[in-house]
């Protein structure tokens, strides 16, 4: 069986065609434990060709899908996702990385970073043959499921609500709060 046909949201088509059947399993699963994770009304972001199935659950569940592509003619947005810069921020995110090596593939997750609210869980699917956990650490991810047999597969969640503020601008005339509201820190 492909990936596709057991509920992997974003497989990379050819580079995950010959993922073992127990992976190919706990891909389905997690992708259905990080659907359940995501808050109402979550933007979402795939890498890759979604799966029917999965992307019509996420968007019944009343999320917004966001597709990314590396090279298409079929698709409206195109891009390299090591450098694509998306128009809006998401709560979770499905990365299937056609990327072996780790250079790569750290670009690719540290763009995706960019782009994700303060919370949000994800889904990374690699064939890089080294552990990602550390490195996902540093990067503010906890890593809540992994297997690491041939393919790389990471649950993750981020909780970087330290990195926001609230700014109170107050009016010269008296120290009642004239305006308030909360921002990323940069």
């Amino acid at each position: 069986q492909s990936p596709i046909s057991i509920g992997v949201m974003s497989p990379a088509e050819d580079v995950f065609s010959d993922i073992e059947d127990d992976e190919a399993q706990a891909i389905g699963e997690l992708t259905d434990r990080l659907i359940s994770m995501l808050p109402d009304d979550s933007n979402v972001l795939t890498l890759g060709r979604p799966d029917k199935q999965k992307t019509e659950l996420v968007l019944d569940a009343g999320h917004n899908l966001t597709n990314l592509v590396n090279t298409s003619r079929f698709h409206k947005e195109c891009g390299d996702s090591r450098f694509h810069l998306f128009r809006k921020k998401f709560d979770g995110f499905c990365l299937a990385s056609q990327y072996i090596r780790y250079n790569n593939l750290s670009i690719e997750i540290d763009n995706i970073c960019k782009h994700l609210r303060p919370l949000s869980v994800g889904l990374i699917i690699s064939r890089a043959n080294l552990d990602l956990s550390d490195n996902l650490g540093k990067l503010g991810f906890e890593v809540l499921s992994k297997s690491t047999h041939n393919v790389g597969i990471y649950l993750v969640r981020r909780n970087i609500l330290n990195k926001t503020a609230v700014v109170r601008c107050y009016n010269n005339k008296d120290e009642d709060i004239f305006v308030s509201f909360k921002c990323d820190i940069a």
